[in-house]
């Protein structure tokens, strides 16, 4: 009777549509830590329905934006505690904006008054590591500072299951995929959460495609996230 029920509901889950699917899994992880981050609950969800496709490669947990911490916290309740997680962030905000980012990531970083300006997506670090002490990741790195600077120190033998890019500007995406890309295991997964909001980011993802002549293909979610499986 148990087994029958079992596969009555893996048949629904089956047919439910992936913002459903999403909702039904994780919703509880997002009220978890809702506090450390300013991803919308759907697309907080989407990000780890995405994150269980490379559940099965080996290698560290990477994210290049971090902000509160609260995505990576969430990612640790897909791939478990006993994975290294590394977290890349100046948690000074964002950098200046460039022409090649466009004209609306210009409007936003002079709108200092509104309500999803974060303080140009400034965060102590003391948020960021009380959510993944939440997590119950047992093997993290925090290496705060600009990304041409501490991108180097990344171990080149360690290879990446899952890179979370979350660094908006074309400067920061280009460096983050110069020096990780070549680094994610094959069938690993490249999340790029800025892809739809801004130009430079797009652009950036591109032209590194372009530059080095992959054939990886753009998924998509709802055309709210946007990822590349290696």
């Amino acid at each position: 009777m148990a087994k029958k029920l079992k596969n009555k509901i893996a048949r629904l889950f089956n047919v439910l549509g992936k913002e459903k699917q999403a909702k039904l899994k994780f919703d509880f992880v997002f009220g978890k830590y809702k506090d450390y981050t300013m991803i919308p609950r759907e697309t907080f969800n989407y990000n780890l329905l995405v994150c269980e496709q490379a559940k099965i490669i080996p290698g560290a947990i990477v994210e290049c934006g971090v902000w509160r911490g609260g995505m990576m916290a969430g990612m640790v309740e897909v791939f478990g505690n006993n994975r290294e997680y590394f977290l890349f962030d100046s948690f000074e905000g964002l950098p200046p904006v460039k022409d090649i980012d466009g004209d609306s990531a210009r409007r936003w970083q002079e709108d200092k008054g509104s309500s999803n300006y974060y303080d140009n997506c400034k965060a102590e670090i003391e948020y960021a590591h009380k959510a993944m002490e939440l997590s119950g990741a047992q093997n993290v790195r925090f290496i705060k500072g600009w990304f041409s600077e501490t991108l180097p120190q990344y171990d080149k033998k360690i290879p990446i299951a899952l890179l979370r890019l979350d660094c908006d500007w074309y400067d920061s995406v280009i460096d983050c995929l110069e020096t990780l890309f070549p680094l994610v295991a094959k069938g690993g997964i490249i999340i790029i959460d800025d892809y739809f909001a801004w130009d430079g980011c797009s652009i950036a993802v591109h032209d590194y495609l372009s530059k080095y002549k992959l054939s990886n293909r753009l998924n998509t979610v709802e055309r709210r996230l946007a990822y590349i499986i290696k």
